[in-house]
């Protein structure tokens, strides 16, 4: 029996940075908010979606092969804000800048494992192969944008403001008792780590 996993390439953060966001979500644990588990806490690359588990070490060399050609780079913090742009507002995210480090992975990552992404997933999302993605973490989700704009996130400041990225790795999303669970399957180092 073939079973699918559902699978998605992030960037793991460091436990700095996590402690930061944590100060941040105690603040406003009153509010109607569910705020990500420091455990979650990570950058999306690539969302695969739904694969065959038959796939995942076809999946893992590609990532393999593009992590030893890959240089380190620097993610900054830029702002916290209510996202996604341009949809409804339902989630907060911390998003991240950079030079090209970010876009260059992605794009590469996008492109090989392309033939792998759920067709359905392309069927539905037109732009989950988009190539000009915000570098985020999601901080928290909540169902209605409007109840929550006295959070100020504007005022909001993260000390740890850099991020350095050495590599990513290979998750695994799946319901558990507690609701979604994320669990890495394997890590990648850049060829200069």
């Amino acid at each position: 029996m073939v079973i699918d996993k559902r699978l998605f390439v992030a960037i793991e953060i460091s436990e700095e940075l996590k402690n930061e966001l944590l100060k941040i979500s105690s603040k406003y644990q009153d509010k109607d908010i569910r705020w990500t588990k420091d455990k979650n806490l990570h950058i999306t690359v690539q969302f695969l979606g739904n694969i065959k588990s038959v796939y995942t070490k076809q999946i893992e060399q590609e990532l393999d092969d593009i992590a030893q050609n890959t240089n380190r780079f620097r993610l900054t913090i830029d702002k916290i804000i209510y996202a996604p742009p341009g949809e409804t507002k339902n989630m907060i995210w911390v998003v991240l800048s950079d030079g090209s480090g970010y876009k260059n992975l992605t794009l590469k990552i996008s492109n090989a494992l392309r033939k792998y992404i759920d067709n359905n997933l392309l069927t539905k999302d037109k732009n989950v192969m988009r190539e000009q993605r915000t570098a985020h973490i999601t901080l928290a989700r909540f169902k209605s944008y409007l109840k929550f704009d006295d959070l100020n996130l504007e005022n909001i400041r993260i000390q740890n403001k850099e991020l350095e990225v050495g590599g990513y790795s290979l998750w695994e999303s799946f319901r558990g008792s507690r609701g979604t669970e994320y669990k890495i399957l394997k890590k990648f180092k850049f060829k200069n780590v």
